[in-house]
């Protein structure tokens, strides 16, 4: 649109929302809304990363995901639920958290992996209630849950 001479803005539609002092929402009046907030440069912009970076990092995913077990396990556990070209995003940006830590605290692939794996909490164990069936005469049948109801209470 930029050779054409117009301009493409895109708004974050909450803040956008949220800055309305009317609740009734008509065409007209969200059209006056926006140029108002164009007007007066209050326009909530929303970041948009460069195509190229996009290119990029859609490229170094998969290949990132051959090399890393922990990155393996994370696109193919996406891959699986949301599909392939959703797991190369989810990736994408998980490598790109991972760089922008390392750039931010001047560490290497080695050193950011480390601090990464904490040790694990050791599991809670689960309180089980266990009652050893009891041999049934056949005057007694079925038991309700009443009497499994009873022994959690305490009571015979």
């Amino acid at each position: 649109m930029h050779p054409l001479g117009h301009t493409v803005v895109v708004g974050e539609a909450a803040k956008i929302r949220a800055m309305v002092v009317r609740k009734t929402k008509t065409e007209r009046r969200d059209a006056r809304h926006l140029l108002d907030l164009l007007q007066h440069d209050r326009f909530p912009t929303v970041w948009l990363p460069d195509p190229l970076l996009r290119w990029v990092l859609g490229q170094a995913a998969p290949l990132a995901a051959r090399k890393d077990d922990d990155l393996r396990r994370r696109y193919f556990s996406v891959m699986h639920r949301r599909g392939r070209p959703k797991a190369k995003v989810a990736l994408a940006r998980k490598l790109l958290v991972c760089l922008y830590i390392m750039l931010r605290d001047q560490i290497d692939y080695e050193d950011f992996r480390r601090r990464g794996r904490a040790p694990r909490p050791q599991q809670l164990p689960v309180a089980v209630m266990y009652r050893a069936p009891r041999p049934r005469t056949a005057s007694q049948g079925r038991r309700s849950s009443a009497g499994v109801l009873a022994v959690i209470d305490g009571l015979p």
